[in-house]
């Protein structure tokens, strides 16, 4: 089953040079269809927290077990 998600979602990866390294760094968007994409957004948005740190700790730990150089 394909879910159809009620609005257009993007999520931008950012990766840019810093002092001791580099910074990583997502946003997310949302732009709602109706009353329905308002609701859903709503109700997710506690669990993007959870879900975006998780993914940001994953990020990190997979480039500081990739070979440097």
């Amino acid at each position: 089953m394909l879910f159809r998600s009620p609005g257009t979602a993007t999520l931008t990866v950012e990766v840019t040079p810093a002092d001791s390294g580099c910074r990583l760094g997502l946003t997310a968007r949302f732009r709602p269809r109706g009353l329905l994409g308002i609701l859903y957004w709503y109700s997710v948005l506690p669990l993007h927290g959870i879900v975006f740190a998780g993914m940001l700790r994953g990020m990190q730990a997979a480039a500081e077990r990739a070979p440097k150089g």
